[in-house]
């Protein structure tokens, strides 16, 4: 019941930095005990502030990073990883299922992979997406949990210009160009 709990805890704060990211607000400092550590690209970059903020203290994140990279960053860390991995690659370009289950795989026993899904302006966000709940789908709940950016980005009552995550510098969000 407390890897649930945790799940749950993990997913409201990743969550909740990310939409406050995407709308230029600072989260409240959330949970300084948080064991996690999030691996992305540019979005991540421009999330970074607001990830530590709510208590994921390592943000690895790196401007046009590709999902295929995530294999070797995961296995780099080996049993230094935090007990919670979280994911964002795949804004860059094309994903594959094989590559999410070998990130998943190389994160190794007792510990939660969080992928976020996408939501940028190119033609394989909905491939991509697809192929998060594929590789979601393939492992126990304990195990994977999807974070589903897109339709917590595709919220109505955020304004168009901010709905898209924020950028490496910080400003509102990418427009027109993927990550």
């Amino acid at each position: 019941m407390r890897r649930k709990t945790v799940n749950l805890r993990v997913r409201a704060v990743l969550a909740g930095a990310l939409l406050l990211a995407s709308v230029g607000l600072a989260p409240p400092v959330l949970a300084k005990d948080l064991d996690a550590i999030a691996i992305g690209d540019s979005v991540m970059l421009g999330a970074k502030s607001q990830l530590q903020k709510a208590g994921i203290e390592v943000v690895d994140a790196k401007v046009s990073r590709q999902a295929s990279s995530g294999v070797g960053l995961v296995r780099k860390r080996g049993s230094g990883l935090p007990e919670h991995v979280v994911i964002h690659l795949g804004t860059n370009g094309n994903h594959s299922v094989k590559t999410c289950r070998q990130m998943v795989r190389a994160a190794g026993a007792g510990r939660t992979v969080y992928l976020i899904n996408f939501k940028v302006p190119r033609s394989w966000e909905k491939a991509n997406n697809r192929i998060l709940r594929k590789c979601d789908a393939k492992f126990r709940s304990d195990r994977v949990v999807l974070l589903d950016w897109n339709e917590l980005a595709s919220e109505p009552r955020v304004p168009l210009q901010r709905r898209l995550p924020p950028t490496a510098g910080g400003g509102e969000g990418v427009r027109g160009h993927g990550a």
